[in-house]
């Protein structure tokens, strides 16, 4: 009787399998550069509102609760007062129209519900994330569906070094995902 793959086992394999396959085309840098750029920046606007509700009235689809702590990278600590922007695809359409900003809190939490996502062609929902504190700032996104939540390879990669969990854990409750996703910064 074979066993079945864990999901994060699968994602690797998967992503090694797309890697390989579009090194073979020798199209993976240029590829790269498109894919980030694009779903990076693709609806980010500085002038969101600041709000932890996303939601619309009106949508009829599940909610989706994310929250997390911020740890600063060197010293592993919780960081207060960092910004956190957020935007990703409406529910009906392929317009980036959820769009919010909020700080961490003293204790560097932060915690943001929005409907759950849509999505492009061949893609997962994905909310993508702009964090920054005036000094610095970073992008990256979390991939989901309504089974588990994921990182980008190139997330997953940094992250393996790390002596925090900051792998997306995915849970239903009362109705609603919840996603619980933890940041170094």
């Amino acid at each position: 009787m074979k066993k079945p793959i864990p999901s994060r086992r699968k994602f690797l394999r998967n992503t090694i399998l797309a890697s390989v396959g579009l090194s073979a085309l020798g199209t993976t840098s240029s590829f790269a550069n498109i894919f980030d750029s694009k779903l990076q920046l693709n609806g980010y606007l500085p002038n969101a509102d600041f709000t932890t509700d996303l939601r619309k009235t009106g949508a009829n689809v599940m909610p989706v609760t994310v929250h997390g702590i911020m740890y600063d990278r060197q010293s592993k600590l919780p960081v207060s007062n960092v910004l956190i922007e957020v935007w990703h695809l409406s529910p009906d359409s392929e317009e980036m129209s959820y769009r919010a900003k909020f700080n961490t809190s003293d204790t560097g939490r932060y915690s943001f519900i929005t409907d759950f996502p849509g999505h492009g062609p061949q893609l997962k929902p994905r909310i993508f994330f702009k964090i920054s504190d005036g000094k610095k700032e970073q992008f990256n996104h979390l991939i989901f569906d309504s089974r588990e939540a994921f990182v980008d390879h190139k997330q997953w990669s940094e992250l393996q070094n790390e002596s925090i969990d900051l792998m997306p854990k995915f849970s239903y409750k009362l109705e609603t995902a919840n996603i619980q996703l933890n940041h170094i910064f």
